[in-house]
């Protein structure tokens, strides 16, 4: 990494050009790809499902995106489905649930009765205090009613350094959080924060993360860890290792840049490409706005799916190809 400089190409538009190129490509023989799909706000937070299609034919997710229980919308139906369906794909051959949030489980309260998956990744993390909570029992009903209907193909307890079972010549997948030494625990904000926001902050801090090796090409999708667990936990642990670098970034809590950046600023060497996956609410796309600014500022190039629609990154080992669809961008909700 860092060794030779990689070509990027950006094909798209950015906030407020006039005009659009449509870059809505298809898979080339011999790339990987990775889209993190712009999700619709239907209920609960800001939205993640990355969609990863890799040379031989495999499809994988990371998330589904927004939905709850009885909810008419859901992104599964209405977002995912169509997404996969357009590029004639049938099956998703593995897919990880990186915490029980439901605008990152949501798609599959849809997609478990309607689409095939040969294969689910379950982070299973829950604070003591989740008992009862209607996100967490949402989705572990689904998870235990999926499993039924398809027996062993549930792993729970995905952690650091757990074997997914989908690497491919030319391309690994590594489980790179929650730690295997332990779980985060509570950071201290005070009363309030530990009355109010333990729970909600946990779940992000343990949530799932990826990255993604396409030969000298780099992927890393940080998960939902709020930007005080990263600079408390999740960075230092990988700078020791050192892996606190990648070409590509999912960025961490939505890419909510409440740090100023300084996490991803802390990578040796830098990005190329950084994404935030935000909805469609107001504060989310003055959200999306700061967070383009501040990664843009360091060098990197910086898309939020709310201002950019789909965004898509493809490699075939050595160069990067980015992409955005801003056919896929919905209204703004306001608050």
């Amino acid at each position: 990494m860092g060794a030779e400089t990689l070509w990027v190409r950006y094909e798209g538009f950015g906030y407020g050009a006039d005009e659009c190129h449509a870059a809505f490509a298809f898979l080339s023989p011999g790339r990987f790809e990775m889209t993190v799909i712009n999700p619709e706000v239907v209920s609960g937070g800001c939205g993640l499902c990355v969609i990863m299609r890799t040379p031989a034919g495999r499809t994988y997710l990371f998330d589904t995106a927004n939905g709850m229980d009885g909810a008419v919308k859901n992104n599964g139906k209405d977002i995912i489905i169509p997404w996969l369906k357009k590029r004639g794909i049938t099956k998703i051959d593995g897919l990880i649930l990186s915490h029980y949030h439901s605008d990152h489980f949501g798609g599959l309260l849809y997609l478990a009765d309607h689409f095939e998956i040969g294969h689910v990744f379950d982070n299973s993390f829950e604070p003591l205090n989740a008992y009862g909570n209607g996100e967490v029992d949402s989705a572990k009903r689904c998870l235990f009613n999926w499993e039924k209907k398809h027996p062993g193909q549930v792993t729970r307890y995905l952690v650091e350094g757990d074997d997914l079972g989908w690497n491919e010549p030319g391309v690994t997948f590594d489980v790179v959080w929650p730690p295997k030494t332990g779980y985060c625990k509570p950071l201290d904000r005070g009363p309030d924060y530990k009355r109010n926001g333990s729970l909600h902050h946990l779940l992000n801090a343990n949530s799932t993360g990826l990255r993604i090796r396409v030969g000298k090409v780099d992927y890393l999708i940080l998960g939902d860890i709020n930007a005080d667990y990263v600079a408390e936990y999740m960075r230092p642990y990988m700078e020791q290792k050192g892996t606190w670098t990648a070409n590509v970034v999912v960025l961490h809590c939505h890419g909510i840049a409440d740090d100023k950046g300084a996490n991803v600023a802390a990578m040796k060497p830098l990005p190329e490409v950084a994404i935030a996956s935000l909805g469609n609410m107001n504060w989310m796309f003055s959200a999306g706005r700061n967070s383009v600014a501040t990664y843009s500022k360091m060098g990197i190039q910086a898309f939020s799916t709310n201002l950019h629609g789909d965004i898509s990154v493809s490699s075939d080992g050595r160069t990067l190809n980015v992409t955005t669809d801003p056919t896929k961008l919905y209204p703004e909700k306001r608050v």
